[in-house]
């Protein structure tokens, strides 16, 4: 049976990141949409706006409004932060399943680990880093996103990665201090099927945070890639 799937890239992405994943369900006669998220199509779409000062909930809202255009439940899959806000999305909008791989976890899911740290302390210990931009290094994105990918590749999603915003970044990271809650998620109120995917070698999300996310969810199923990193969206990794 054909299903009609809403896929939600994370930071730094652009909806090219699910080409392998999109062809792949098209081909197995399903119908993909891959929007980008406000101010994600290119760094021209950034020119006029204070990237950095973006909130999680802009992205929130515009995947809701999204979601809300089908006549019929969806399935909404999201990847990282992609993840996390598909996890608010679902709490607000009526699906047909959610599945989420390598999900950012919402607040009230510690997820801080040591790669984690590794990977963002220099980043999120810079003062006003919640105001500005925020970009990996090249080294940084190869260690903590796209381990066990092949050079070529890595380093052609990477030349393609957009400035995040550090106010989105925050948000999710310290959602202890958020007065608004932004990534805060009632997860009593998703009612339709979740299936969680890990990956044994995710640095920026490790598996444990991801099955951490699925034990918050009463209905879901948790399944983990052995030989995987973060970047589980195409190919066969070693």
């Amino acid at each position: 049976m054909s299903e009609t799937l809403v896929c939600i890239h994370g930071m730094w992405s652009k909806p090219s990141v699910w080409d392998c994943f999109k062809q792949q369900m098209q081909d197995c006669g399903h119908v993909v949409h891959c929007p980008a998220l406000p101010y994600h199509e290119s760094l021209e779409a950034q020119q006029d706006v204070a990237i950095g000062e973006v909130s999680l909930q802009r992205y929130i809202d515009f995947v809701v409004e999204y979601v809300q255009g089908f006549e019929q439940p969806i399935t909404l899959v999201g990847h990282s932060m992609g993840g996390m806000i598909a996890q608010a999305v679902a709490a607000r909008v009526s699906l047909k399943q959610l599945i989420l791989l390598n999900p950012a976890a919402p607040a009230g899911v510690l997820a801080f680990r040591p790669s984690v740290l590794r990977l963002f302390f220099f980043h999120l210990t810079k003062w006003g880093f919640w105001r500005k931009p925020i970009k990996l290094s090249w080294e940084e994105a190869r260690w903590g996103i796209y381990n066990h990918v092949p050079e070529q590749d890595a380093r052609r999603h990477y030349d393609d990665q957009v400035p995040e915003s550090g106010r989105a970044a925050a948000e999710i990271a310290f959602w202890f201090l958020d007065k608004q809650g932004t990534s805060r998620v009632d997860f009593k109120s998703v009612t339709c099927p979740v299936l969680v995917i890990g990956a044994e070698h995710d640095r920026i999300v490790p598996a444990s945070v991801c099955r951490s996310v699925a034990g918050r969810y009463p209905n879901a199923s948790y399944y983990e890639i052995k030989g995987y990193g973060q970047w589980t969206l195409e190919g066969e990794r070693s």
